[in-house]
């Protein structure tokens, strides 16, 4: 299993979304997750979601319904 930690822009004021990083480690993850979520919070630069997705293969295209 791969964890992949995002943090998604503000769309109405501009922010940049991007990926923080790929990790194996679950806990590693989380652990970067709230440290970068904490951060904005302390500069705060417009809304933000701080996300982890569990991606379980590499080079799989995620069909996803709407």
């Amino acid at each position: 299993m791969y964890y992949v930690v995002v943090d998604i822009g503000c769309i109405e004021c501009g922010e940049d979304s991007g990926v923080i990083g790929i990790f194996k480690d679950k806990d590693v993850a989380e652990q970067n997750r709230v440290k970068y979520e904490n951060n904005q919070a302390e500069h705060w630069h417009g809304q933000h979601d701080f996300i982890t997705f569990e991606v379980d293969k590499l080079n799989k295209v995620n069909h996803i319904k709407y």
